[in-house]
């Protein structure tokens, strides 16, 4: 029993290791996307790469993807062709990315330290930044 602890905590250890690598890998694509519209391209990226995308139609109905190669990265695709349509996505790394027109999504908890985080488009939580101080007074006078 005394050794079957330590035995334990090591694979335990070694396995969140390695889904914390996991989340941070691209999925890569080919294809010659040439003003292909988004649902036809949804279509082609499930087909190729297991990756379901979740969003409503009107949301993508005047998008249009422009790429080709064959390595694509599917986080370079998508933010190039939903960031002038005011799109956000999320990639989970179980192979599902969700799409929606009201902000980033936010994939890590802020820092409780007393510091506001701020999430990039694309909320990696790699790329959370602090806000910047604010000197800003809320309505009841108080310093937030």
């Amino acid at each position: 029993m005394r050794t079957l602890f330590p035995i334990l905590w090591v694979l335990w250890i070694a396995s969140t290791l390695q889904l914390s690598g996991q989340g941070r890998a691209d999925v890569m694509l080919k294809g010659r996307f040439e003003s292909t519209p988004f649902a036809e391209f949804a279509e082609a990226v499930e087909a190729q790469t297991g990756v379901r995308i979740h969003y409503r139609p009107h949301w993508v109905a005047d998008v249009e993807v422009n790429a080709a190669g064959d390595s694509l990265s599917l986080r370079t695709v998508l933010q190039s062709a939903l960031g002038p349509a005011g799109l956000y996505f999320h990639l989970e790394p179980g192979g599902v990315a969700y799409l929606s027109p009201q902000g980033p999504y936010v994939s890590a908890l802020p820092d409780y330290g007393g510091r506001p985080v701020r999430a990039s488009q694309e909320s990696d939580p790699g790329e959370l930044s602090p806000d910047p101080p604010s000197n800003a007074t809320s309505k009841a006078g108080r310093q937030p």
